[in-house]
């Protein structure tokens, strides 16, 4: 007899065997939209005309405002694209376009792909736990020559910092701010379990927990990841933990914890991730878990939070509950040393960088800008007049070069398909359009006119960040726009199509079609990852080049959209998507205030816009606020933030004079480098900044 679960189908594996039939066909019914666009209609999904004239008609409101200072810059580039016709020639398909990929040859590459990315992350087959798979970070750090060096070399904590602190010429306020996390680590490393390993495991006499705050470029992230990483990847590190582990035991076994973009936390979230640190480490620690909110993330050793209160809140926050309010206050009582790093690196140090510094300045600190410097922004609005230029090559080059940014999704989801459409005009590329399916739950369909609305949502945060008609032509500079289940292929991370894999039931191609919409989802897209630390990754397989991988479609249950491609062009986003992004090809920023959007989020949405850029010249602003709009409008609308701002800023001068003590502990006033960097006296900095009560942009 058989047992119950023996019972049903037999499978049959061979080649003389046929293919389950029913299984091709739901397939085939799961790649295929029920309601395909047609070319006729591609125009009316990509851009919404009818919804655009209508808003463009109707009564004056802040979406019209918006709309009509996109509509003049479609006019200056030549109008919307008509993406129906054909062009003058046969476009051939390329080599980088297959068809001839099948389901089971697929599957093989992503099961391949996905086991890879999985060992470089930290995870191996479970008959394979004693073997060393590098995870992807050390990985990359392994690969550098200094690193590789430096390691060999044996060093205490104190002194492999300050040899970091001399190869990536760390400024003075860098020095100053990681000396009491370097001190902490050498300390641990003392007192360390196993004295012939470097696994700095010993218990500080005190937990170093640190805040550092400052805008993109102003030194924060340099100083974490050139000097702070390497150390803790040395001496809490790689080996040390089963790969196996799962996120709850590395959190049992973590010494140091490291919150990025803090200012985009919501609170609530803070909390819980907070209490859940706590809970499991309550019982290895000997904690009192009734004083979680004391000790902070389970009384982790060293703890680090880079932000910027003058950024971004989180999208579509609610926190007014209990635990945000606890969340608040786990943030509060975490506050050790704070450090508010004042660098300007991304800034040109030329004229119009120092023009972008100086108004940056005035919107921090709520002050008037002179006549001279307000001229110079108003030079940078672009009105009819000035889009005209759009119509010349260099002009419309460096346009469509730079990063496009707005506030509303009304603009920035029709300017995504304008941008690629003209990219790949200008690439003399065939543009391949994926529609996304969507199915509702249950048993009902969807009419054509259901589809069709469904493909028109502009707000992608309401569609699992999947785009509803999926641009794509071969060398297009695309993000992954939404989180996959393999690990080191991340949301945002910038990529270039280099293949697309067409269904295998695709139709031909139409003759001279600039614009084409597959009937199918593609079975994968190939794409290289635009970042040179991914480059020594290969997926194994003989067709996959270095730092190359795939991208298939994927579901989304929580959303609208249950089968899409998860790409989306690179450079067109909101003002969100720009935070943290170094716009240095130049910004093209549409400034209107959503009706949405209160007054004090829209001062941090305007300033955030305008630091993305390097310089003044490099930036185009369309649709710009008048002038209190960049003087006191911030303090005014964002008192409390302001507020907030202040006091950091105090317990950083108050920090910055105390961090001498370290200095001296670690012994590094012994260093040339560090003597000249610091200067004879560690607190004169400090002192001028609180005399003269100014702070440099962030």
């Amino acid at each position: 007899m058989c047992a119950e679960d023996d019972v049903g189908p037999v499978d049959i594996e061979g080649s003389d065997v046929e293919n389950d039939l029913e299984h091709e066909d739901a397939i085939e019914r799961m790649d295929c939209a029920e309601h395909p666009v047609s070319r006729e209609a591609l125009k009316k999904v990509l851009f919404r005309e009818k919804d655009w004239k209508r808003c463009l008609a109707g009564r004056d409101n802040r979406t019209k405002f918006a709309l009509s200072r996109l509509k003049q810059v479609v006019e200056a580039m030549g109008g919307l694209p008509n993406v129906t016709v054909n062009v003058e020639g046969e476009r051939p398909l390329d080599g980088a376009l297959r068809r001839a990929w099948a389901y089971a040859e697929a599957q093989d590459m992503f099961d391949r792909q996905s086991q890879y990315l999985e060992n470089l992350s930290g995870g191996v087959p479970d008959d394979a736990e004693e073997e060393f798979v590098p995870s992807g970070l050390e990985a990359m750090t392994a690969t550098d020559p200094f690193l590789m060096d430096l390691n060999a070399q044996n060093l205490r904590p104190r002194d492999y910092a300050l040899k970091l602190v001399e190869e990536c010429t760390l400024n003075a306020q860098q020095i100053r701010a990681v000396a009491p996390i370097v001190c902490t680590i050498d300390e641990m490393w003392e007192k360390r379990t196993e004295a012939s390993t470097c696994f700095a495991n010993g218990q500080p006499s005190e937990r170093c927990n640190c805040l550092w705050l400052g805008a993109g470029g102003s030194g924060k992230t340099w100083a974490y990841t050139k000097v702070l990483r390497p150390l803790f990847q040395r001496f809490f590190g790689f080996g040390q933990r089963n790969k196996n582990d799962a996120l709850e035991q590395q959190i049992l076994a973590s010494l140091a914890c490291i919150v990025d973009e803090l200012s985009m936390s919501a609170a609530d979230v803070y909390h819980a991730l907070g209490l859940r640190f706590s809970v499991k480490r309550c019982e290895n620690w000997a904690l009192d878990l009734s004083r979680y909110l004391q000790e902070w993330f389970g009384e982790m050793p060293i703890g680090l939070q880079l932000g910027d209160f003058l950024q971004l809140r989180p999208a579509a926050q609610a926190s007014q509950h209990n635990a945000a309010e606890l969340g608040r206050l786990l943030f509060k009582n975490s506050m050790g040393i704070v450090v508010h790093f004042t660098g300007t690196g991304r800034f040109s140090s030329c004229a119009s960088g120092q023009a972008l510094v100086a108004i940056l300045q005035h919107m921090r600190q709520g002050t008037a800008m002179t006549d001279a410097l307000w001229a110079q922004l108003q030079s940078r609005l672009y009105e009819v007049q000035q889009l005209q230029d759009l119509q010349t090559a260099p002009s419309r080059r460096a346009f469509l070069r730079a990063y496009w940014g707005a506030l509303a999704w009304e603009q920035v989801a029709r300017l995504q398909q304008l941008r690629a459409v003209l990219e790949a005009e200008d690439a003399g590329e065939r543009l391949y359009f994926v529609q996304a399916i969507d199915k509702p739950t249950g048993d009902a369909l969807l009419s054509s006119a259901q589809v069709s609305a469904a493909l028109q949502c502009l707000n992608m945060t309401k569609t699992g960040y999947l785009i509803g008609m999926c641009p794509l032509f071969l060398g297009m500079e695309v993000r992954i726009s939404c989180i996959l289940p393999e690990p080191l292929l991340t949301r945002e991370l910038p990529c270039i199509v280099r293949r697309i894999e067409l269904h295998p039931k695709e139709p031909p191609t139409p003759p001279g079609a600039a614009c084409v919409v597959l009937q199918y989802q593609p079975l994968g897209v190939l794409v290289e990852v635009a970042d040179s630390d991914y480059g020594q990754f290969q997926v194994p397989g003989d067709d996959v080049p270095k730092g190359h991988f795939y991208v298939r479609p994927v579901f989304n249950k929580q959303s609208a959209w249950v089968f899409e491609v998860p790409l989306a062009p690179q450079r067109v986003l909101t003002h969100f998507g720009l935070q943290g992004i170094t716009a240095r090809s130049g910004l093209v920023a549409f400034l209107n205030q959503p009706p949405w959007m209160k007054d004090g989020d829209y001062g941090l949405a305007l300033y955030v816009m305008l630091s993305r850029a390097t310089k003044l010249s490099d930036l185009w602003l369309i649709g710009v606020p008048e002038r209190p709009y960049f003087e006191g409008f911030l303090h005014e609308r964002n008192k409390t933030l302001v507020d907030r701002m202040s006091l950091f800023e105090r317990l950083s001068v108050q920090n910055e004079q105390a961090a001498e003590k370290y200095i001296q502990k670690l012994l590094w006033r012994g260093n040339a480098y560090v003597n000249r960097t610091l200067g004879v006296s560690g607190t004169g900095q400090a002192k001028r900044r609180r005399l003269t009560g100014k702070t440099a942009v962030a």
